[in-house]
């Protein structure tokens, strides 16, 4: 599970760098994005990168690390799919209005994570 770890490290860290440089684009095509899809979709992507990403770091150095990511996708993927929607609706209303600051400052998160995950491979 070497290329998963590898491939999901630089999708992150694209998705940082463009989350960083381009955030207010990033908050359009996000709520563009995320209205056009349906919560439960999402939530099952969650758990099923989680899943993955527990499963391919289990020989890994930084396994740890590696486990509390994917723990992290998991409980995402839990609450999208059993959160209710009020809930899910309100969580999605906050994230699309919120400042450009947070949206830089989970692209520097989301790169870090996806140096780590390209450093452990």
């Amino acid at each position: 599970m070497n290329w998963f770890l590898l491939l999901l490290g630089y999708f992150w860290v694209v998705v940082g760098v463009c989350a960083i440089v381009f955030a207010k684009l990033i908050r359009k095509y996000y709520g563009i994005f995320i209205e056009g899809n349906h919560p439960k979709t999402m939530g099952a992507l969650a758990l099923l990168v989680g899943g993955l990403l527990i499963s391919s770091g289990a020989e890994r150095k930084f396994y740890i690390l590696i486990l509390l990511l994917g723990v992290i996708q998991i409980l995402k993927g839990c609450f999208l799919l059993f959160a209710s929607k009020n809930n899910i609706q309100r969580l999605i209303d906050w994230w699309l209005t919120t400042s450009l600051f947070i949206y830089r400052v989970w692209g520097l998160i989301t790169i870090i994570m996806g140096i780590i995950l390209i450093k452990v491979r």
